[in-house]
């Protein structure tokens, strides 16, 4: 069984990153993500970075060398931020290969807190009456209008909620108190709805509770092909289901809305090889 040698919070330097980087790195960990790295280097020069956590093994069966365990990124980090950090530092001894391994099972193992964690607590800090369900389609929806890559990190996609706080309250208003409004609670529509928003307030808030609702419409008004669309969201062909993309969802929304706003009827004609339509 691995023992510990010593713990301490010591200060890492670029300097004393570069000497840590020079360490043997446990075989078979996982290879080191230059994207984790940008991110945690960013923290750093912003001064958001908490203590970061550095492990050593030192083999006690006589071998020379120590082992880096823990904290490669947050090495790589400093030395490209130059910024230095505040770690906690364990050096342990290990006595087997299986030592070693076990020892690394130790990070990295407790639950993340996942989007919707870091959501509930955003809705409290700002104080919103938003239902988790709606402020997680708006991380959903927000996400998908800001094209950004989807490797982005959960806590830059829920930052995204305090962007615009009153369509925020849109969105629930208009997503809540109805037998049918069910068809809405999907990432693309909330997407959709925000775009529409942003175009005319009035004109979304009348055209969301139509589609929502589906009363008095005919036939032909866009409100009322959107909504069959989206009730039938799931088409079935024969034993196969189709599920539209976000992309095909979030562009027939657009048909709709613009053909609403001009006054004419629609079929909501979908291209997959088509950019996304603009909001009118």
């Amino acid at each position: 069984m691995y023992s510990l040698k010593s713990r301490d919070i010591i200060t890492i330097t670029p300097g004393t990153a570069e000497e840590l980087r020079k360490l043997e790195v446990l075989e078979y960990q996982r290879p080191l993500r230059t994207r984790h790295v940008r991110f945690l280097a960013e923290k750093m020069r912003k001064g958001e970075f908490r203590t970061g956590n550095i492990a050593v093994a030192i083999k006690s069966d006589g071998s020379d060398g120590q082992i880096l365990m823990n904290g490669q990124h947050q090495i790589e980090a400093v030395i490209q931020s130059g910024i230095p950090i505040e770690v906690f530092q364990e050096v342990f001894l290990c006595k087997t290969e299986d030592d070693l391994s076990k020892l690394f099972r130790q990070f990295d193992n407790t639950p993340i807190r996942s989007i919707a964690d870091m959501t509930r607590v955003e809705l409290g800090i700002l104080q919103v009456d938003w239902t988790p369900q709606v402020a997680s389609l708006l991380v959903g929806a927000l996400f998908f209008l800001s094209g950004k890559d989807a490797n982005t990190p959960r806590e830059k996609k829920v930052e995204a909620l305090r962007e615009d706080v009153p369509v925020g309250n849109f969105i629930q208003y208009v997503s809540t108190g109805a037998n049918n409004c069910a068809i809405l609670k999907r990432a693309p529509v909330v997407a959709a709805m925000i775009s529409s928003w942003k175009k005319n307030k009035e004109d979304a808030r009348k055209f969301w509770i139509s589609v929502r609702d589906g009363e008095k419409l005919d036939k032909e008004m866009p409100a009322y092909v959107l909504r069959n669309f989206l009730i039938n969201c799931n088409m079935k062909y024969g034993s196969i289901y189709r599920r539209p993309t976000a992309k095909e969802i979030y562009s027939r929304c657009a048909h709709a809305w613009n053909a609403y706003r001009q006054g004419r009827t629609t079929k909501l004609a979908y291209h997959s090889s088509a950019p996304l339509p603009k909001y009118l």
